[in-house]
């Protein structure tokens, strides 16, 4: 067992920069091999295509598909790999992320053509394009939905990002809906950065060493510290907590959190109270950048 997987066990959260260029899916791929074939053999093999997937579509659409040798690229605002446990022991799953530093979700979905062959002239390609932009064409072409596949509409992302993308489509099918995208922050560097992560979950076994969640034993006031460490790690500020009698408060600015009787607590306008156990903060930290990136992003679109 590495490093990795045993920090996943306990509650960790490993993450790994991924290259600036074509060879991210490859990295992608050794990277959640090693770390979960101890902990889920038998999905392994989806886990490997689907962490492939997610990692050249965000060098291609994020990253805009530029190839930069590793010294001189970014240690912050780069494609990040990471993976985590979340959940009860009877529905825990496992997480992997792959983070871009594209916020808009609109702009990625305006990059891809709709249509590559539109405005092409009418003759046979051999007689119109060079052979290089006829394999750049077919490379953008887009390919067929599986059949079956569920309605796009995926974490409010727009439907046009799955259209007709059969990679994409092949995540959404593996992982049997436990996939999709969100705002959140980058990881890695002095400097985090704001941008977007993709990520699918799998169940995770009874057998499987990561089966049980993390015991953690926190009081408030340890796990409202806890909390707040790791969102300023993360960039976050204008964070402000309080101690009480049995519960502590963090305040962030477009948002309350609890921590009491083991769980962290917070209110969703969508579906009223969020409690999410201690054991599951690095979770709670994603959830929480998700709200805070959203509104951040809205505040600061221009007004019509």
């Amino acid at each position: 067992m590495t490093n990795a997987s045993a920090s996943i066990i306990t509650g960790g959260c490993p993450v790994w920069p991924l290259p600036h260029t074509r060879a991210c899916a490859e990295v992608a791929r050794a990277i959640v091999r090693t770390t979960l074939a101890d902990l889920v053999p038998d999905q392994l093999d989806d886990c490997l295509l689907m962490a492939s997937e997610l990692a050249t579509n965000a060098w291609l659409h994020g990253l805009r598909g530029v190839e930069l040798d590793d010294r001189n690229a970014p240690a912050a605002g780069r494609s990040e790999l990471a993976i985590y446990r979340r959940g009860p022991e009877t529905a825990g799953e496992l997480v992997v992320t792959v983070f871009d530093p594209r916020t808009d979700l609109d702009a990625v979905v305006a990059a891809i053509p709709a249509n590559p062959l539109a405005g092409l002239p009418d003759k046979p390609l051999q007689e119109s394009l060079p052979p290089a932009a006829i394999d750049q064409l077919l490379r953008d072409l887009p390919d067929n939905s599986l059949p079956g596949s569920p309605a796009a509409v995926i974490d409010g992302l727009p439907p046009q990002w799955w259209s007709g993308r059969r990679g994409l489509d092949t995540v959404r099918a593996l992982s049997d809906g436990r996939h999709g995208f969100y705002r959140t922050r980058s990881r890695l560097g002095a400097h985090p950065v704001s941008g977007k992560a993709a990520w699918f979950a799998i169940p995770i076994p009874g057998a499987s060493l990561a089966a049980k969640p993390p015991t953690i034993h926190l009081s408030p006031f340890d796990a409202v510290r806890a909390l707040r460490d790791q969102l300023t790690a993360r960039g976050v500020d204008g964070i402000y907590h309080n101690d009480l009698h049995s519960e502590s408060v963090l305040s962030l600015r477009h948002m309350t959190v609890w921590c009491r009787d083991g769980s962290f607590t917070w209110a969703d306008g969508s579906s009223g109270a969020v409690r999410v156990a201690y054991s599951d903060l690095t979770d709670v930290v994603e959830k929480i950048l998700r709200i805070n990136e959203d509104r951040e992003y809205a505040r600061l679109q221009p007004r019509p």
